[in-house]
This record gives C-alpha cells, sequence and structure tokens, in this order.
C-alpha cells in the first residue's frame, strides 16, 4: 500500500513539477531561516553564561536622545559611575566601566589602531 502511495504521489509530483519546484524551494528557505534564527536565539541567550554566576551579572547603558529626536543607546560609562553605583545601590558588589578609546597604540615604529 505504501509503495502504490509513493507511486501517485511522484506521478503527480512530475505532473506538476513547476508548483512541486515552488513548494520545495520556499520549504528549504524557510527550513534555513528558521534554523538561523534559532542559532541567533540560542547565541543571544547564551551571552555571559560561562561565568560562575552569570545570573547575577548585568549590564548598564543609558539612553539619549539627539537634537533631531533620535534616540540611541551605549554602554560605555564615565569611571565615576562605579562609584556612584556602589553607594546608591549597596547590594552591588563589584562594579566596572566600559569606556572606549579611540586613540593609535605606538610602540616604536608601530601604530596599532
Amino acid at each position: 500500500m505504501l509503495k502504490n502511495y509513493l507511486t501517485v504521489a511522484l506521478r503527480a509530483l512530475r505532473r506538476n513539477s513547476t508548483y512541486t519546484v515552488v513548494n520545495v524551494v520556499g520549504l528549504a528557505l524557510g527550513m534555513a531561516c528558521c534554523a538561523l534564527i534559532l542559532v541567533l536565539v540560542y547565541h543571544e541567550w547564551s551571552y555571559d553564561q560561562f561565568h560562575e554566576n552569570a545570573d547575577n551579572i548585568h549590564r548598564t547603558y543609558f539612553q539619549w536622545q539627539n537634537p533631531e529626536g533620535e534616540k540611541s543607546y551605549q554602554s560605555m560609562m564615565r569611571p565615576e559611575f562605579t562609584e556612584e553605583i556602589r553607594t546608591e545601590f549597596p547590594q552591588v558588589l563589584r562594579a566596572s566601566t566600559y569606556v572606549a578609546s579611540f586613540q593609535n597604540l605606538e610602540f616604536g615604529d608601530q601604530i596599532s589602531s
């Protein structure tokens, strides 16, 4: 009985080859997009999970608005932020800041940016 079903299905696929190609390509693209989204979500959820106390690590950022009204988010904080957050929130055990520097590092005649 299964052989009969497969024979009938193959005949129908051969008769409607255009629809078959469109459906197979659509299914392949859908599965590829789904796999890509799942990989992206897994990567985002695994951020900083290698730390021993990963559930206690938090990232702070600030939001600012330029004169044109566009909002922007930055994770860079000024160095005084660590002392301020420790005094305002005593439950914070450790804090650090991230400040990007756009200066070149020079060693002899080598320059690294």
